[in-house]
């Protein structure tokens, strides 16, 4: 256990003060029973029915009016009404939901054509179905048209998965292949490849946990090797596009028992591993071009980067294998990645390597 410093336990006060376990206000659905909190040393990680099992791919269809849902992406925009049609294996059925726009970046129309989905399930909408217990979901689609925006999505999927083998304090995601209609049969069909994030509140259940949007957290903070291994996967990935102290691409979990907070990561279409044409590095950073590595995590012992690197090198084959089983893939894009990995992994075994571009250019304080 870390010690508690001043700043960790204003911190701790905060996320107390919050003291929800989704995001906002959200009132739990009807079949979303609370849960128990667990002890952080036993929780169940399993996630619920729609992350648990992924064989097969999903296939949905969202109906809707496209053009008022495209044409009134800004922020504030209401949501609309949808039909969501869905089909895996032999499970099939629809559902009325309503699909709000989202994000930052992917918003805006000057940077990608299509904007990001969320996903407002209405109450009893989906209950006993693939989707039980699901209010609000994240739909990362494509930003825009072509193969190649199609192969940044299922890149960035696989980050994802790859987070998976490395920690529980992971978001969940899953792929599907969407069919945008317009109700209206006024707007061209949009067929791509995306994927569904887990809910803030599921990961906070699956942790035993609650999550707080309290800022100015420094690595002191946080639980010392959950931090290490999203610092050192940062890393891998090649994704200086984050900082815990501004909650930018990072949610905080705070367990119920221990009061301990765990950081998660997310979003990483600007890191080198997907290498999209529109992701630049931020100008005060000493890097070029976004393939090239910064390590921006936090400071450790050489005892405690002996553990994150035994980890990641444990984790070894099963991060490649991530690649293996992701449809659409091109195996060129693969094979590129798995070398972009290689260097990572002849950093970290690299003891000289490892001082200089880790243990010696890390950041004391926070991020």
């Amino acid at each position: 256990m870390m010690r508690k410093s001043a700043p960790r336990v204003l911190l701790v006060l905060a996320l107390l003060a919050v003291g929800t376990t989704g995001t906002g206000a959200q009132a739990p659905a009807a079949d979303k029973k609370p849960r128990t909190p667990r002890d952080p040393a036993v929780f169940d990680t399993t996630p619920r029915r729609l992350f648990r099992d992924k064989s097969g791919l999903l296939e949905v269809t969202i109906t809707t009016n496209l053009r008022q849902f495209v044409r009134t992406r800004d922020r504030g925009r209401p949501s609309i009404p949808a039909t969501l049609a869905w089909s895996v294996g032999g499970d099939t059925g629809t559902a009325r939901i309503q699909i709000a726009t989202r994000g930052n970046f992917r918003l805006k129309g000057r940077n990608c054509s299509f904007p990001p989905v969320r996903l407002l399930f209405e109450k009893d909408s989906a209950k006993k179905t693939l989707w039980a217990g699901q209010r609000r979901l994240k739909l990362v689609t494509r930003c825009d048209e072509g193969r190649e925006y199609e192969q940044y999505i299922l890149q960035e999927y696989a980050l994802y998965e790859v987070y998976n083998q490395l920690t529980p304090y992971s978001f969940r995601a899953r792929l599907v292949r969407v069919a945008y209609r317009d109700a209206l049969g006024k707007e061209k069909p949009v067929d791509t490849y995306a994927f569904l994030i887990e809910d803030d509140g599921d990961l906070a259940d699956r942790v035993g946990g609650k999550v707080t949007d309290a800022k100015n957290a420094t690595f002191d903070d946080v639980d010392l090797p959950t931090m290490a291994t999203l610092s050192f996967f940062e890393y891998l990935i090649g994704n200086t596009d984050w900082s815990l102290g501004g909650l930018h691409n990072i949610k905080l979990f705070m367990t119920e028992r221990d009061a301990n907070v765990y950081p998660v990561a997310y979003d990483f279409d600007f890191s080198g591993a997907v290498g999209t044409r529109y992701a630049t590095p931020d100008p005060r950073l000493r890097i070029k071009q976004v393939t090239d590595r910064l390590y921006r995590g936090r400071c450790l012992t050489d005892e405690q980067a002996a553990a994150v690197v035994a980890t990641f090198n444990q984790r070894k084959a099963a991060i490649y294998a991530v690649y293996d089983r992701i449809p659409g893939l091109d195996q060129e894009t693969v094979a590129q990645t798995r070398e972009y990995f290689d260097g990572f992994y002849r950093t970290i075994n690299d003891p000289r390597a490892l001082k200089r571009n880790i243990l010696d250019d890390c950041q004391k304080i926070g991020n």
